[in-house]
């Protein structure tokens, strides 16, 4: 739940869940444009820890070039998600 509490995490969730199907580089964009961080980095750190817990789902489309990746919410990520958002705060 710590990571959660940082800075854009939840931002960039609720985001990848309104938007099916991202590529990591339209995630980065509006990370960036909307200043909910401030390096490249911190959004592969953010990315990679959902990923980790599965709220993320990653998917490698290796069938084309450059390589891309897409993320999706993942079903328990839309559970955390239902259960932040039924909190009310």
């Amino acid at each position: 739940m710590y990571n959660m509490s940082k800075k854009g995490v939840y931002d960039i969730f609720e985001y990848v869940r309104n938007n099916k199907g991202l590529h990591y580089n339209e995630i980065q964009k509006y990370a960036l444009k909307n200043k909910i961080v401030e390096s490249r980095a911190s959004v592969t750190t953010m990315l990679n820890w959902m990923v980790a817990f599965g709220l993320v789902e990653r998917r490698v489309i290796d069938d084309v070039r450059p390589i891309r990746t897409k993320y999706n919410i993942s079903k328990k990520g839309l559970e955390v998600l239902n259960r932040i958002n039924s909190l009310n705060l």
